[in-house]
This record gives C-alpha cells, sequence and structure tokens, in this order.
C-alpha cells in the first residue's frame, strides 16, 4: 500500500502536466510524473514500467536540450540582424525614403 502512493503522485503529475500551455513546462512535470513512475515500478518489481518511465525521461530531456539550443540560437540571430550594419542602413534608407515623399508633397 505504501508504494501506491508514489503510483498515484506520478499519476497526478502526469495529468496536471497536460492541463499545462506550454510544450516546455509539459515536459518539465511529465519528468517528475515519470520519475516517481519509475520508482513505483521498481519498488514493485515492475520493470516494464521503470523501462518505460525511465526511457520517457530521456527523451524529454533530450527534447528539453534541443528547445534551449534553438532558443540560443534565435536568440544570436535576431540579436546579430537588429544590431548589424545592414539593418541600420535599411532602416535610415527608409526613413529618408519616406521623409522624401513628405517634402515632395
Amino acid at each position: 500500500m505504501k508504494y501506491e502512493i508514489l503510483g498515484i503522485l506520478g499519476t497526478i503529475f502526469v495529468l496536471v502536466s497536460f492541463l499545462q500551455k506550454n510544450e516546455i513546462k509539459i515536459r518539465q512535470i511529465n519528468i517528475l510524473g515519470a520519475g516517481l513512475f519509475a520508482v513505483y515500478g521498481f519498488m514493485t518489481k515492475t520493470y516494464s514500467t521503470t523501462t518505460l518511465n525511465i526511457a520517457l525521461i530521456i527523451i524529454h530531456l533530450k527534447k528539453l536540450k534541443t528547445y534551449e539550443k534553438f532558443k540560443d540560437y534565435m536568440s544570436n540571430i535576431i540579436i546579430k540582424d537588429r544590431y548589424s550594419e545592414i539593418y541600420k542602413f535599411e532602416n535610415d534608407r527608409l526613413y529618408d525614403r519616406r521623409e522624401n515623399e513628405r517634402i515632395n508633397k
């Protein structure tokens, strides 16, 4: 009976994770639930449950790492484009064109 608490907590974490809107939060909370299920499976000697949940934890961690790398990559691109001389030149050129159109009217 004392092991059932881990299973129930794991179930609650997994269900709560699917109520989230952000995929990163879903994965983070699901890792907790899968961890509890893995411990529950090990204690009750249901190794298929343990194996499945350890695999889920590994998959979630890899996906979270991929999201973090993508976020860093995109933030570097945006910063480089935003502060590059080409961007400033294009903005100045657009500003000058609008200014010229206003003056010529």
